[in-house]
């Protein structure tokens, strides 16, 4: 009974809350060639820094961040090196705080890490991209973490194109709305 609420409240929450936008202006200005160098420079003059989301909880956003436009093919870590840069992540940094500022749909995720526990929300998005004539849907996800002051730090952020891995994703998760 209690998986079957949860899937309910899930697929609920889902439904209503689903934050979504157009990637044209400003959060498609990366969009084409969009050089690792380029990519660094945007994160440090528009990424890096503070912020308030829909609740007014600040969140961090600092240096440590830069990492996630990297991703090291076989292990998957973000290892700043130039092999590991993704462009798609580079042009997809002007999402981030956007998706901070505007989202409600966030998902909290409650686990013990080595023994420790540890509270990350996955803040939700479903970007329409305007490409040659039709439109893309991506599913973009930026990854924040709390630390045990109560603190909330960006981790990452990656799109996910396809909808059932998107689903999957956030189905171990629980609605957060801000109480």
């Amino acid at each position: 009974m209690k998986e079957i609420t949860s899937a309910l409240v899930l697929a609920d929450f889902y439904h209503t809350y689903t934050y979504r936008f157009e990637a044209s202006g400003e959060l498609a200005s990366n969009f084409g060639h969009f050089s690792e160098e380029r990519a660094v420079e945007y994160f440090e003059h528009f990424v890096l820094g503070s912020l308030t989301d829909c609740y007014g909880r600040m969140i961090r956003i600092e240096d440590s961040g830069l990492r996630s436009i990297y991703k090291e093919k076989y292990s998957g870590k973000h290892i700043l090196a130039p092999e590991n840069y993704e462009a798609v992540r580079g042009k997809r940094l002007p999402w981030i705080r956007h998706v901070l500022k505007n989202s409600k749909s966030i998902y909290q995720v409650d686990e013990l890490v080595g023994g420790k526990f540890r509270r990350t929300y996955l803040y939700t998005s479903i970007a329409s991209v305007p490409v040659k004539g039709t439109i893309d849907l991506a599913y973009f996800i930026v990854i924040v973490s709390e630390d045990s002051n109560g603190n909330l730090w960006f981790v990452t952020a990656y799109h996910i194109q396809s909808h059932n891995r998107f689903l999957s994703r956030i189905e171990p998760t629980i609605p957060f709305t801000g109480k």
